[in-house]
């Protein structure tokens, strides 16, 4: 499939850019301001000796001591189940303010969503599951602490997030099976063509979390055994340097990213949504056809559909 750069508009690309952006030092500010704030000495201590390869650990155990810091050693109290509950309508919030501009102006979902919706939908589908897709993780990852392999490590991860959608899905299935609704299959979810895809992707907070954490402990530990280690601040701030590789990272992603999610001037519809339509044309294909704004475009996708 390739790539066609003559619709790409320079203004457009500078602003999400400029996005990207904004989620990078808003990520890097914010695990930075915690780290400093909430980690004790100990932990800082024993973060910087894993980083510097003086003693055998895992990125698992020192996320698993940082899980603790945020959300309390004990799972099941209110203090936790509180914790998780703030956690998941700020990332909901989150996920409407960067998704607003597609969901709602592009018409991505059909229906608009207002903040009293949001909030309702939230309460009900986010609160509980979100918070047993929290002790999900903590119990997986507290389970498989000794994992040294990083393969293995990342197929740790993959089955979480598999638990962490298992979750989610069968929240909203059961939600719309009681109001006698039909419910929206998980390719339109994962797509973005449901208005249950913010609640689904909210969910994945921690797994995020993770997968950051994972890919940004293991680039500061690979730096700090190189010259580049006279840059980072390993030994007083460890925590602010994953943090900086992380946001690092995330830039990266959503700048590579793109050219496969920007929706073409002629159609209104991207690379990824074109690629969804011939992989699974019954679940996407009648939305693109809603969303093109190319009559022939349109009846290629009705096509596809039937």
């Amino acid at each position: 499939m390739s790539i066609d750069l003559s619709t790409f508009n320079f203004s457009e690309i500078s602003n999400y850019w400029a996005y990207a952006l904004g989620i990078a030092v808003s990520f890097y500010g914010t695990v930075s301001w915690f780290s400093s704030k909430h980690l004790s000495k100990e932990s800082k201590e024993h973060l910087s000796l894993w980083l510097w390869g003086s003693y055998e650990s895992t990125w698992l155990r020192q996320f698993c001591l940082l899980f603790d810091a945020v959300f309390g050693r004990r799972h099941l109290s209110w203090a936790c189940f509180l914790r998780s509950s703030v956690a998941s309508f700020i990332t909901v919030f989150i996920l409407y303010f960067l998704l607003g501009d597609i969901l709602q102006e592009k018409g991505r979902i059909g229906v608009y969503l207002d903040t009293k919706d949001l909030i309702i939908y939230a309460l009900i589908l986010n609160v509980i599951s979100d918070y047993l897709s929290l002790f999900e993780t903590r119990w997986l990852l507290n389970k498989f602490s000794s994992i040294s392999s990083i393969w293995n490590q990342l197929a740790l991860l993959a089955f979480d997030a598999l638990i962490t959608a298992g979750i989610i899905w069968f929240a909203i299935e059961a939600y719309l099976f009681v109001l006698g609704k039909p419910a929206p299959s998980l390719v339109e979810l994962v797509a973005v063509f449901s208005i249950f895809s913010i609640f689904f992707y909210s969910t994945f907070l921690t797994s995020i979390w993770a997968w950051l954490y994972c890919l940004s402990s293991w680039c500061v530990r690979l730096i700090s055994k190189t010259r580049l280690n006279e840059l980072l601040d390993i030994e007083h701030n460890p925590g602010h340097q994953i943090a900086l590789i992380g946001g690092i990272a995330i830039f990266l992603i959503i700048a590579i990213l793109f050219p496969f999610f920007k929706d073409s001037e002629l159609s209104n519809t991207s690379l990824f949504d074109r690629y969804l339509c011939d992989t699974f044309p019954k679940a996407t294909c009648d939305d693109l056809a809603r969303l093109s704004t190319n009559e022939k475009q349109t009846l290629f996708f009705l096509e596809k559909n039937c």
